[in-house]
């Protein structure tokens, strides 16, 4: 029998409730958050939880997907000679508070990600969800994306509202994982073929999957049309709105 499962993605702008029946998404509800200082996110989210009536008790299953770009991977076997704490620092500076470091492993491929998380969001959600599974946006996408086929050449982009994830697999490998600052359309445009080119992936055909993050408002249909004529021949593109909720639906 298909769980009912609960996908919450959120980050400091926006937070978005998926319900899904299986794989099968029955509703969305997004909000966007009015006013953005730590102590205020809390009676933001309640009032939205109870205008939307969603409670724990409703799902089988529920899980988080946290975006931010303060994410960086580390080889397993380097991370467990370290700690998250000196790893972040070492990628992002000293201007986090530690409790607000923390970290996924990721069994296939074998990395860790180290990331920020404020610690607004650990207190409200194991409160009203305290079976919630919390993990970076990034853990949940490449878990999801190791759970089918990884052979062929692959990518991968989520839309935030001034950044982007963008992952690339082949072979059964993960071969880059980044986030880029971006105002346009364009600027993403360049950046992804940038990278392709520095992989000298850019003569062969990939397949490139497309997503808008919670809060993101990007014109994909558009970015999918630009984009096509800087790939290279044979290579396709899709859109998938629901990607990351199906993601945290596969990994829980």
């Amino acid at each position: 029998m298909p769980k009912r499962h609960l996908a919450i993605e959120i980050n400091t702008g926006a937070v978005r409730f998926v319900k899904l029946d299986g794989s099968f998404v029955v509703s969305t509800h997004e909000f966007l958050f009015l006013d953005k200082q730590d102590y205020r996110y809390n009676a933001q989210l309640s009032e939205f939880l109870e205008e939307i009536k969603l409670r724990e008790i409703d799902f089988d299953e529920c899980s988080i997907a946290w975006s931010a770009k303060q994410s960086t991977l580390v080889p397993a076997n380097v991370y467990n000679e370290s700690e998250a704490a000196s790893v972040f620092k070492l990628c992002f500076g000293d201007h986090y508070e530690k409790n607000e470091i923390d970290y996924n492993r990721i069994a296939d491929p074998q990395v860790v990600n180290v990331y920020w998380i404020p610690f607004w969001v650990k207190t409200f959600f194991v409160i009203k969800f305290p079976r919630v599974v919390m993990q970076h946006e990034a853990t949940h996408l490449i878990r999801g994306i190791f759970k089918g086929s990884t052979f062929k050449p692959r990518a991968i982009v989520v839309f935030h509202e001034d950044f982007f994830t963008f992952l690339l697999v082949k072979e059964n490998n993960l071969h880059f994982y980044s986030n880029f600052d971006f105002t346009t359309a364009e600027d993403a445009i360049y950046y992804i073929s940038f990278t392709l080119q520095q992989k000298e992936w850019f003569d062969s055909p990939i397949e490139v999957v497309l997503n808008n993050g919670v809060g993101s408002k990007l014109d994909l249909e558009e970015l999918e049309k630009n984009l096509m004529k800087v790939l290279a021949k044979n290579s396709a593109i899709t859109i998938d709105e629901t990607l990351l909720a199906k993601y945290q639906e596969l990994c829980v």
